[in-house]
């Protein structure tokens, strides 16, 4: 049975081969023997040495004698041609397929089978990408065949903005409507109180009075502190008069009271101070009276 298939086989072989010789020059005209992606195939005319056998006619010196004068035999060179073979080389202009990258394309590496690289003959711009013959990639907010183009995102709504959009070089930045400012996501908008003029000006207005405040505190505490001190010279005073009151009455000119161990006062001195203590408290309560109304209205 084996042998019986070996020999149908082998009577059919020529037919195969006769086949395959019609449809080789099909074959390597199409895509099944590319070497890889972008690769073309690519006529060419080459010229290329080619050896033949031509015929010529090669002149060959042969020694012949001859009778001279005075009868004297003379040799003489003649030159006979013979026929003879010589190898020559000539051109021949041949036609052959070569695979080279197709237009538009290169290779990465000289060994590669593909051709995977583009050309693109102008540079892509702003860090654009070449992705195929002179085509560009463009990064977000740049267009054009070189990415050359500014793309206006704010006039084009192609933006997230919540409020207003300003236009940058390659890109865009959100803003806010007075009162508001930008919040983290840098797309919405938010209150913002110390944007606001009038806020502001509040808000000086009332450091304005808290520091007044402070200061009527203050100037309280000093008339207070005042007030005792002139109240206990007032009782200091008032207790020394008393006291001269009970002493028997010498002349005016020679009496003397002992306020302090450094000096002494008269009289009439003495009721001048009191005059002027008395004065004194009661402007005092005076402004702690104004003072302390202003404080609760």
């Amino acid at each position: 049975m084996a042998m019986a298939l070996i020999d149908r086989f082998s009577a059919k072989l020529p037919r195969y081969f006769t086949i395959f010789i019609v449809f080789l020059p099909l074959l390597v005209h199409s895509k099944l023997f590319r070497n890889g992606r972008h690769v073309c195939i690519e006529e060419r005319r080459v010229s290329v040495p080619r050896e033949h056998t031509e015929t010529y006619y090669r002149p060959v010196y042969k020694r012949q004698v001859e009778v001279c004068e005075g009868f004297k035999l003379c040799s003489t060179l003649r030159v006979v041609y013979k026929l003879a073979m010589r190898k020559v080389y000539r051109t021949e202009v041949q036609t052959k397929l070569i695979n080279s990258c197709c237009p538009g394309w290169l290779q990465f590496d000289k060994n590669s089978r593909d051709c995977l690289k583009p050309v693109c003959r102008t540079d892509c711009n702003n860090r654009g990408t070449c992705t195929g013959p002179d085509t560009c990639r463009c990064n977000t907010g740049w267009a054009g065949p070189t990415c050359e183009t500014d793309l206006d995102e704010c006039s084009q709504e192609m933006h997230m903005c919540q409020q207003t959009c300003l236009n940058t070089l390659g890109s865009y930045e959100c803003g806010c409507y007075e009162g508001f400012q930008v919040a983290k996501d840098k797309t919405s908008c938010e209150i913002c109180l110390t944007c606001n003029e009038e806020y502001r000006d509040l808000q000086a207005d009332v450091k304005n009075l808290t520091e007044k405040v402070i200061i009527l505190e203050k100037e309280k505490e000093e008339m207070y502190e005042s007030i005792n001190v002139i109240q206990r010279d007032y009782k200091k005073t008032i207790a020394l008069i008393n006291d001269i009151k009970k002493r028997p009455t010498p002349s005016p000119t020679t009496v003397k009271t002992t306020l302090s161990s450094n000096g002494y006062y008269s009289a009439y001195d003495l009721r001048e101070r009191v005059e002027s203590l008395s004065e004194q408290i009661g402007i005092l309560e005076e402004k702690l009276s104004t003072t302390c109304s202003c404080q609760y209205n």
